[in-house]
């Protein structure tokens, strides 16, 4: 049906077409796991053929797309501001620009590149929007980088949790772990306290059964506390510091790693689009100067 198939993004001709490429693989594979996600909790819109009146069928449809729509607003948002705001064309334009036959700005060697950018490129051969022989160069690899990272920092939602507090949260979370793996081996080890009862198999077969749900919920802190890890460079590194600081780090910090500079203007404007509000280059420049390179944040998929 219609409503299964993502809706094109709007993408304005200016954006590089690497970035294009990439923004629509990534943007395609968040509508399809939206659907997917409301497929499971609602189960799938029916089929023409098994409804007895095309009003249930509409019924149904307009059902369907309520379940999502919200969902497919909040994404569809985060990617325009990201995509087709008219200020990162100046962004696009800087980094593209080339000087006595190179690039302004190049970028650096494709082993520094983060592992996304590949796997980017992957989805978007998948989805045909990019021929097989075409690979990214790495001056399109690190544009798509950057992309990235203002389109996840868009979607952050930037709070007064600090570093250390996230910190401690993903250490409990793996300490919880542990004990309930340990739990769950003492389980099988230990026999049940009931004198002259014999359980036999079918104690047995409960065990394993317990084991796996505490080996599930273990894995489930493990992953967790791998979360907190990955959002650490997304939260404030002291609670005094301001989410449009920190911003402008995680920016600056990407910025150093792919083009060896801070580049504090193309950071002010990328803060300015993902913030909705301004700032300037003399800001960011007074955030960064003061503060030491961290390293940046990968990308989640």
């Amino acid at each position: 049906m219609k409503a299964d198939l993502p809706r094109p993004l709007r993408i304005p001709a200016w954006v590089p077409k690497p970035v294009a490429q990439a923004a629509r693989a990534e943007y395609a594979r968040e509508v399809h796991q939206t659907y997917a996600r409301a497929i499971k909790e609602f189960g799938p819109p029916e089929d023409h053929a098994d409804c007895d009146m095309l009003a249930e069928l509409d019924e149904v449809r307009v059902n369907y797309a309520e379940n999502v729509c919200d969902d497919l607003a909040e994404i569809a948002k985060d990617y325009q501001v990201v995509v087709s705001n008219p200020r990162m064309r100046s962004v696009w334009h800087e980094l593209s620009r080339r000087h006595n036959g190179g690039f302004l700005h190049p970028a650096r060697a494709p082993s520094t590149q983060d592992a996304a950018t590949v796997e980017l490129f992957e989805r978007a051969l998948a989805c045909g929007l990019l021929h097989p022989a075409r690979a990214p160069s790495t001056q399109e690899a690190a544009l798509i980088e950057v992309f990235e990272v203002a389109l996840e920092c868009r979607k952050w939602h930037w709070t007064t949790t600090t570093r250390g507090e996230v910190e401690r949260r993903r250490r409990r979370f793996l300490a919880k772990a542990e004990e309930l793996e340990h739990d769950a081996i003492s389980m099988m080890v230990h026999s049940l306290p009931c004198r002259g009862m014999d359980f036999g198999d079918e104690s047995f077969e409960q065990k394993l059964e317990l084991r796996q749900k505490l080996m599930h919920a273990a894995d489930a802190c493990k992953e967790y506390a791998r979360m907190l890890d990955a959002a650490k460079p997304f939260t404030l590194k002291r609670e005094h510091d301001s989410p449009a600081r920190q911003l402008a780090l995680t920016i600056s910090d990407k910025f150093r790693e792919l083009f060896g500079q801070p580049m504090y203007g193309l950071t002010a404007t990328i803060t300015s689009v993902v913030l909705g509000r301004p700032i300037n280059s003399r800001q960011t420049e007074q955030w960064c100067a003061s503060h030491p390179p961290v390293k940046a944040p990968k990308i989640s998929s």
